[in-house]
């Protein structure tokens, strides 16, 4: 994927509206509706640069430890475990 077509991919990605949508619905329609939209637009831009670096310094700094099909294969069974770890919390709440 090219860095225009993963920047077009975000205006598809449903995890990105429900967050811009619960945002301006819980937060911008408190006062001065126009001018917190625009607030939360700037807000919810620069989270969303933070974490696209993050990811980006990350999986660059992983690159060289899943060079080979099985540092690939632990990685990914490494995360598939870490996964399902952290819903244990959630499914031992009665």
């Amino acid at each position: 994927m090219t860095f225009i077509g993963a920047a077009l991919f975000q205006w598809v990605n449903v995890k990105g509206w429900v967050i811009a949508v619960g945002a301006v619905t819980a937060y911008a329609a408190i006062a001065a509706y126009p001018l917190n939209v625009a607030m939360l637009s700037i807000l919810l831009f620069l989270v969303g640069v933070a974490s696209s670096i993050t990811w980006v310094l990350l999986g660059t700094s992983l690159q060289p430890l899943v060079k080979s099909p099985r540092a690939v294969r632990i990685f990914n069974i490494v995360m598939a475990v870490l996964l399902l770890a952290s819903l244990y919390p959630v499914l031992r709440e009665p």
